[in-house]
């Protein structure tokens, strides 16, 4: 559906995405975004990074993710309701999530298996520490094995900030 929008409209909705999923509230130059609509038509695109947000090809989805490689701490969940990194809202399902922590999967831990049909995405993902022992992915594990829930906050609250229309 994006790609049968005409280039302005998919100009504003990536320019849209980038300033409000990024942790930088910084405009992107509108050549970078032009060059990135490119791109997505070409049959070897596999990535590309724009103010530091990841955009992924898998097949004929794009899935934007931060860019969360050099991120390496781990926060603790202390509150039964909190937002972390700005952008996903982390609540404890459990009286049983104490010395917990939450950070980025990341790229250094082996994949386990139950992950593996995950492997493009997973490690920009919110994850689930317990000392150094990997508890959960929320958004890829079931709701009856999560000792935590995570969820993005809705887009929609940023809505009213930002006028897409032309």
């Amino acid at each position: 559906m994006f790609f049968k929008l005409p280039k302005e409209i998919q100009f504003r909705i990536i320019n849209f995405l980038i300033l409000n999923y990024s942790n930088k509230r910084k405009l992107v130059r509108s050549n970078s975004i032009l060059k990135l609509l490119a791109n997505f038509s070409k049959s070897d695109f596999n990535n590309q990074t724009l103010n530091k947000i990841i955009f992924l090809n898998d097949k004929s989805l794009i899935t934007l993710v931060r860019e969360v490689s050099r991120i390496d701490k781990k926060d603790s969940i202390s509150e039964n309701t909190l937002f972390w990194d700005n952008f996903y809202e982390i609540s404890s399902l459990s009286k049983k999530s104490k010395d917990l922590k939450i950070s980025y999967f990341g790229n250094k831990m082996k994949l386990p298996k139950k992950y593996s049909k995950f492997k493009k995405i997973i490690p920009y993902l919110p994850a689930i520490w317990k000392k150094n022992k990997l508890l959960s992915v929320p958004q890829l594990d079931s709701k009856k094995s999560q000792v935590v829930s995570c969820k993005p906050i809705n887009l929609s609250k940023f809505i009213e900030t930002y006028n897409l229309s032309l």
